[in-house]
């Protein structure tokens, strides 16, 4: 879990921005996902625990949902190798989200995966930055219609002459805020310091100028605070 969470959120995107002729790397974390994925499901059919709680219920479309994608490449007019891609992109990091399902994580390290994406989120600001300040201003008037700020997308992939996961970046920022914004209002985090975590959040998603923060924005606001809608 380690490994994918350092690979595919820190290492991989700046590795490809400044050596994109090392783009077979993202493979080798989507080998450890599909390889997560394997034992989660082989945990899933040993474990006989008497008291094991039930699967959400998200995980049982996802069990339905990955043979029917699966099957539907049958009419696929795409060639194989486009395939095999499609399906590496769709579903490379499930395996994660089985094992988090699935496989009983003490507190402890439950805490540390959060301090730790609290830390990736921070890193986005430096990174977003640098792409804005001194890469941007590299990719205007380029052809094939390259938009210059596409290229602000933290420490997710970009490429220097093409697009940039830049949306990627806005919605796990996002998903952040929200978990800063819970734990403000839980008060595990006193006011200063949420507001400046808050600010160092918000600020790489004003220099992306990602439309998808403003669709998103709304929804983690109501997450975390619909039942004071509902009142």
């Amino acid at each position: 879990v380690w490994l994918i969470l350092f690979g595919t959120l820190i290492l991989t995107g700046p590795l490809l921005l400044f050596y994109p002729q090392l783009n077979r790397v993202p493979w080798l974390f989507s080998l450890l996902g599909f390889f997560l994925l394997g034992a989660a499901i082989l945990y899933a059919g040993t474990d006989r625990r008497m008291d094991r709680p039930p699967l959400p219920g998200f995980i049982w479309i996802a069990v339905i949902y990955l043979p029917f994608s699966l099957l539907m490449l049958a009419f696929s007019e795409g060639s194989l190798g486009v395939e095999m891609t499609a399906v590496k992109r769709q579903f490379q990091f499930w395996g994660l989200m089985f094992a988090l399902a699935i496989v009983p994580i003490d507190k402890r390290t439950i805490y540390r995966w959060a301090a730790f994406l609290l830390f990736i989120a921070l890193l986005q600001l430096p990174m977003s930055l640098y792409q804005y300040i001194v890469l941007m201003p590299m990719r205007l008037n380029m052809p094939n219609r390259v938009v210059p700020i596409d290229i602000v997308a933290g420490t997710f992939e970009a490429e220097l002459m093409g697009g940039g996961n830049s949306n990627v970046m806005a919605y796990f920022l996002i998903v952040c805020l929200v978990g800063v914004l819970a734990m403000w209002r839980d008060k595990v985090v006193s006011l200063p310091m949420g507001a400046a975590l808050l600010l160092l959040i918000l600020l790489p998603l004003g220099l992306g100028e990602t439309k998808l923060a403003l669709v998103m924005l709304p929804v983690a606001l109501l997450a975390v605070y619909g039942d004071l809608v509902r009142k």
